[in-house]
């Protein structure tokens, strides 16, 4: 027989005026500490220049700690050699060399999140296809559960829009992306879908925000 399950009422981690919204939250938890991140914005479209991580260090009872910042959208968050790693979503496309890269912004934080040290980082594309901007400013991103590997590799999920090398079609869809340096320079490895799905599909954003997971026989879903 399962056992009930026991709430105390509902509480609210953060809040705003009625003509803004802090939607899109992800979350994570190391110990007893939860990390809340979501975008501000005034358009239910937007994922907003305001974005922020509210953290609980006494496993959700109180969230006495906010950052905020234009990039600090944690899309993704995983703990590696004593250092916890936040993955803005959004990059944003250089175009100062002959096959334009993304520019990404990490952070990091020893202490839980009371502190942040923010870094830059690097997409490259892979040899099938050419960055193309997408949205405001980007052209693949970051989209959960970034995950630390058996080799100490860091890799995970993107998605977006890109300009296929060899038909030079428009493609919208799921890559596999590895960095090997910490989260400094990533480069994509696979596509996992693209194109547009079977069926009366019609949108250009087919095979978008995917999340993955590691089953029990440690495959990846």
């Amino acid at each position: 027989m399962s056992q009930p399950i026991i709430t105390e009422g509902r509480f609210t981690i953060d809040s705003t005026s009625a003509d803004n919204h802090m939607q899109f939250p992800f979350l994570y938890r190391f110990g007893d500490h939860i990390f809340a991140s979501y975008s501000e914005a005034g358009d239910v479209s937007e994922g907003g220049l305001k974005r922020s991580v509210k953290i609980s260090h006494d496993n959700g009872l109180t969230w006495s700690t906010k950052h905020s910042n234009n990039n600090m959208f944690f899309t993704s968050m995983f703990e590696k050699d004593g250092l916890i790693y936040g993955i803005d979503y959004e990059p944003y496309i250089m175009t100062n060399e002959a096959r334009p890269y993304e520019k990404m912004t990490y952070w990091t934080t020893a202490d839980f999140g009371e502190t942040w040290v923010k870094h830059d980082g690097r997409v490259n594309p892979p040899a099938s296809f050419n960055f193309q901007q997408y949205y405001a400013n980007g052209s693949v991103y970051f989209h959960r559960d970034m995950m630390v590997m058996t080799d100490g590799s860091i890799q995970g999920c993107m998605y977006g829009q890109w300009t296929d090398i060899g038909s030079g079609q428009t493609e919208y869809g799921s890559v596999w992306a590895k960095s090997t340096d910490n989260a400094a320079t990533w480069d994509i490895v696979s596509i996992i879908a693209k194109g547009r799905a079977e069926g009366k599909f019609t949108h250009r954003e087919n095979f978008c925000e995917p999340a993955v997971t590691r089953v029990k026989d440690g495959s990846l879903l």
